[in-house]
């Protein structure tokens, strides 16, 4: 939008002071342009490049939590029950998460808001973001959560689904998350072992895909190792040797070496895996504990597996887990945080324009390495001027001639209507009498009751100073 005015401005037009400039009147304009039908054939062709390239043989899939807590007329997420029991929309109109969609080198095919990150909802969100023919074209899946059921719901609607892995950086985010997201010397450790579910060298593995009833039983020595896990009773030197003799960019043997890796782990760093799991009421030792169950453990070692059915030109492309996906969700969360209130209208809009965004990128960046001498900004803005949805000005003042789409506006006032609704019903009042009975205590929010302490020990400070 500054760039649109700073250009009708250098143009020397007189009529860059009547533009719109409250945000609502400029949302509802770009809702209309991005979801026109000339931009929605044009996303569609970036698609179809997309499937044509194979993008779609191997999906990574991972949910965002913080671009949804801002949203009107609901309670956010890990909130009380009684504050969802009064927000103004009920629980089926109420999301939560993000669910991102990347594919075989990185592109963005998939982005939308659901309510949480179940298999249905992950199984919703892939059914309308994809075309019937990109769902066939889908091979192979990776996530943080795997589980028969997700494994079942996926192939219910990509019919030539084969397998699903398991995101082995996830376990090392979820450590480090009980330092703050910083490292240590366990979480190198940790990251070291993981890595070598992603190496290119080592052993084959030749057995076959786990689906999650063909678990492999538990021998002799993976049951003491889990019990060293458990109890922390393997011996000191043996952790170290485990610790010096790794080698990270080799693939695990057997499933017995990974568990003997993470029963050295527990051994040699026992403050750290004290600490709790952001967001959770587990500690740290009891999440690697599960990470090196069979149930679990067997998902990752899916991973190596995908990989061997790759291509070598495709293997070279692939990410390493979900590990694209949380890059993708620091983007987003750039892109929300000076962001205070919005409706689940505006949310779905950004996430529109968002994949419009990348997709435009990534697929200059196939045919020109553009990604790496540009910044993305850059790269699409010239890429929007280069090439219009439209293909001349007549179509574009037929489309302006047309007005609004009348699907937004019934969108819109849906929600509107629901919302006024709940505050003649006197919801607000409920929410604020629930939240009492919860234990909130509703405080006014200003500079001197959020830094009271530090202003009175400023002040003070500055009484010494002006008695000297």
């Amino acid at each position: 939008m500054t760039e649109m005015a700073g250009m009708s401005q250098a143009s020397g037009t007189l009529l860059t002071s009547l533009q719109p400039k409250m945000v609502s009147k400029w949302q509802e304009l770009v809702y209309d342009v991005v979801h026109s039908a000339a931009v929605q054939e044009a996303q569609d062709k970036l698609m179809v490049e997309c499937e044509g390239n194979g993008e779609f043989k191997f999906l990574s899939i991972d949910a965002a939590y913080k671009p949804c807590m801002r949203l009107l007329g609901q309670a956010p997420h890990g909130a009380k029950m009684a504050e969802h029991a009064a927000q103004a929309l009920p629980n089926e109109d109420a999301v939560h998460a993000v669910v991102t969609v990347r594919g075989l080198t990185g592109a963005v095919v998939g982005a939308a808001a659901t309510f949480a990150e179940g298999p249905k909802h992950i199984q919703a969100v892939l059914k309308k973001q994809l075309s019937p023919g990109q769902l066939a074209a889908v091979r192979h899946g990776c996530c943080d959560s795997p589980s028969a059921e997700l494994l079942a719901e996926v192939k219910s609607v990509c019919w030539n689904f084969e397998s699903l892995s398991g995101d082995a950086m996830h376990t090392v985010f979820a450590y480090k998350s009980g330092k703050g997201g910083s490292s240590s010397p366990g979480s190198e450790f940790l990251q070291a072992v993981m890595k070598k579910f992603g190496a290119s060298k080592g052993p084959k593995a030749a057995q076959p895909l786990y689906t999650g009833t063909n678990l492999k039983p538990l021998t002799k020595t993976e049951a003491k190792l889990l019990k060293m896990a458990e109890k922390r009773t393997m011996k000191l030197a043996v952790a170290k040797r485990i610790r010096d003799e790794l080698e990270s960019d080799k693939r695990f043997r057997s499933r017995t070496e990974f568990i003997r890796c993470i029963a050295a782990l527990v051994k040699l760093y026992p403050k750290e895996i004290r600490r709790k799991v952001e967001g959770s009421k587990s500690t740290i030792h009891h999440m690697l504990v599960r990470t090196a169950h069979p149930a679990r453990a067997e998902w990752l070692f899916n991973f190596p597996k995908q990989r061997r059915l790759l291509l070598v030109n495709e293997r070279k492309s692939l990410a390493f887990g979900t590990t694209s996906n949380e890059a993708l969700h620091g983007e987003l969360n750039r892109w929300f945080r000076t962001i205070v209130q919005m409706h689940q209208t505006a949310l779905e809009l950004k996430l529109a324009i968002f994949k419009i965004f990348k997709l435009l990128t990534h697929n200059s960046a196939l045919y020109r390495p553009t990604s790496v001498q540009l910044p993305q900004t850059v790269v699409a803005s010239r890429v929007v001027n280069s090439t219009s949805p439209w293909a001349s000005d007549d179509q574009w003042k037929a489309f302006c001639a047309a007005g609004a789409q009348t699907h937004r506006q019934k969108r819109v006032r849906t929600l509107k209507h629901k919302l006024k609704a709940w505050r003649k019903q006197g919801g607000a009042q409920a929410g604020m009498k629930a939240g009492m009975k919860a234990g909130m205590k509703a405080v006014r929010r200003t500079v001197f009751t959020l830094f009271k302490g530090r202003r009175r020990f400023k002040l003070s400070v500055a009484m010494k100073r002006t008695k000297r």
